[in-house]
Formats: structure tokens, sequence, C-alpha cells
């Protein structure tokens, strides 16, 4: 059974889906750019996990998730999900 990941960009009716492939193999596409956004102000994110068949059933989904810029910290916290920067 395979299980797609998508994200969502999204602020009032604009929004863009990204695929980020399988649960077990999520890989970012190779061009994340907003390119329908004049501005990062509002824009929203969406999780959606699905699972493929005829149709996509939708088996999980995180919304309303805000754009955060990294912050300079000094602490030594570990975090839960590696992040491995693309650019």
């Amino acid at each position: 059974m395979t299980r797609l990941v998508f994200v969502e960009a999204y602020r009032q009716t604009s929004w863009m889906r990204f695929d980020f492939r399988t649960v077990g193999a999520v890989t970012a596409p190779k061009d994340c750019s907003l390119t329908e956004f004049d501005s990062p102000e509002d824009i929203l994110f969406r999780v959606k996990v699905t699972q493929a068949n005829d149709t996509h059933v939708l088996l999980a989904e995180a919304d309303r998730i805000p754009l955060t810029r990294p912050e300079p910290s000094d602490d030594k916290r570990i975090p839960l999900l590696p992040v491995k920067p693309t650019r």
C-alpha cells in the first residue's frame, strides 16, 4: 500500500502543491519556489498523507502551519526531525 506525501502552501485562494513522494522515502522536489505568491506574508502550509488507490484517500493532515524563519541559537537541543537544507 503506497502512502504519498504532499505539502501545500496557501494564502486565501492561492495555493501550490508539492509532491514529496512516499512516506518511506520522503524527498523534496528540486524546485519548491513559491511562485504563486508575491510575498511570504501570511503564507500557511498543510501536509497531507494519502493512500494511492484508484482515488486518493486522505489518511492524515496537518494544517495551518505558519512560515517561520530559522533563528540563530546557542542551545544544544537535538531536533526530533533533522533538517537538511537544500540551499
